[in-house]
């Protein structure tokens, strides 16, 4: 019998395991040090969706998720097929509560900045996207990442896939959403 490490389980344990660490190490980031608001209406996120051309849009999901009274966040996704390709893209308001924030972009939050290295499998980038800090992880292996942008110290869009054909395509479904009208919501 073959004793394995947690850690050797998979990619995604290994990069939250290096993610923990370098919380460890830098702390939190100016986002800890805001004031958290309600989040808007997942509604209003919902509307900010884009329509991607030659993609399937599946239905929208929106809700309000209360962990506690101080921490709380608004969310609403979606998930577009084409063929065999499945990509889901998510926006959420974490009302600048740094908790919430950390828990849904922990490596954009984490990670030094121009940070690029590997944790097994996966190539981690860490830069900027329309001006605002984010995060690529890809698995080359498995083609299966993700990226994701905090926006405003506050709102976070994703985009992940466990089965697609490019990082590039990752990239061009996040082109679509309109950045500056996310951080212009209220």
């Amino acid at each position: 019998m073959v004793m394995r490490r947690p850690v050797d389980r998979c990619w995604w344990v290994r990069a939250c395991w290096f993610v923990m660490i370098c919380v460890s190490l830098t702390g939190f980031t100016h986002a800890s040090q805001a004031k958290a608001v309600p989040p808007v209406a997942a509604a209003a996120l919902q509307k900010l969706l884009p329509s991607i051309d030659g993609w399937t849009s599946g239905v929208a999901r929106v809700d309000l998720v209360e962990i506690s009274p101080d921490a709380k966040y608004s969310y609403a996704s979606v998930t577009f097929t084409k063929a065999d390709l499945r990509v889901k893209l998510t926006l959420a308001d974490t009302g600048s509560s740094a908790d919430i924030l950390t828990a849904l972009a922990s490596m954009v939050v984490t990670m030094p900045e121009d940070y690029a290295g590997q944790v097994g499998a996966l190539a981690i980038k860490r830069g900027q996207i329309g001006g605002s800090p984010a995060v690529e992880a890809w698995d080359a292996q498995k083609s299966a990442g993700e990226i994701s942008v905090v926006v405003g110290g506050r709102f976070v869009a994703t985009v992940e896939a466990s089965k697609v054909d490019s990082v590039a395509t990752l990239r061009a479904i996040l082109d679509k959403v309109d950045l500056k009208a996310l951080a212009a919501l209220k």
